[in-house]
């Protein structure tokens, strides 16, 4: 609808509003200037604002969001890396401390969680990709589920082992199998959080704008730390459960 020369977006559904490009009018006279637009071009006579460069916003916070995402999964590599180079020495050790016992079935409860997790992170990706917002928001909210679930097991899985008196002191394999786990499910539980950002970014149903651009980024790489935490768990239990 116009107003004058004011232009005002149209409503596409309740509640949901379509953006569309910058619109202003041209600073010389009447709707058919070709000067005084600054948001045009770079060739307007306005002044060039980088704010207005839909592609630099876009391309810059992409880029960000990477970096960023980059250096996270470096530091839990490293982090994880430090850990399970211990492991391995004070198991080639042979110290007598040491008494692996055999991993309880939520164990693979959490795998199995764990994994599907990722496939329904994925689905939500391709769905996301694709447009179709609504199927892509269900995929979103049933990874945030089992990866609650996840949590939830491994806190199964610690009660069946202190049940069983199998604590930290004393036992070098429960000990390294009690901060691993619990580190992992740190970081899981911080992915929950960074899994509900996205899912709140993906509540409006726009599917063309530079705020869609920046929300399908930040989704990528939050698919990156999700499925890189997916990975690491199965590392995890090859060396607790088949090298003890």
């Amino acid at each position: 609808m116009n107003v004058g020369t004011l232009e005002i977006d149209e409503i596409d559904e309740p509640g949901e509003l379509v953006r569309g490009g910058p619109r202003t009018s041209g600073g010389g006279g009447g709707n058919g200037g070709d000067g005084g637009d600054g948001n045009e071009g770079r060739g307007g006579s306005g002044p060039f604002d980088p704010r207005n460069d839909e592609d630099l916003v876009t391309d810059g916070g992409n880029a960000k969001y990477r970096i960023l995402t980059f250096f996270l999964l470096v530091v839990v590599l490293m982090t994880f890396g430090g850990l399970m180079a211990a492991y391995v020495v004070i198991h080639a050790n042979n110290v007598q401390e040491w008494q692996p016992f055999a991993l309880p079935f939520q164990v693979w409860i959490s795998t199995a969680l764990i994994a599907a997790g990722s496939i329904l992170y994925y689905l939500f990706e391709r769905n996301a990709s694709a447009g179709r917002l609504i199927e892509a928001r269900k995929w979103l909210m049933a990874s945030m589920a089992v990866s609650a679930l996840f949590v939830a097991s491994q806190l199964a899985v610690w009660a069946v082992l202190m049940q069983a008196g199998f604590y930290v002191r004393g036992n070098p394999y429960a000990g390294f199998f009690y901060i691993l786990t619990a580190v992992h499910a740190v970081h899981v539980i911080a992915g929950i959080i960074a899994l509900w950002s996205v899912f709140v970014r993906f509540r409006r149903l726009v599917v063309e704008d530079v705020f869609n651009e920046q929300r399908l980024a930040i989704a990528k790489t939050v698919g990156w730390y999700m499925h890189f935490l997916a990975i690491l768990w199965f590392v995890l239990v090859f060396f607790l459960g088949f090298w003890k």
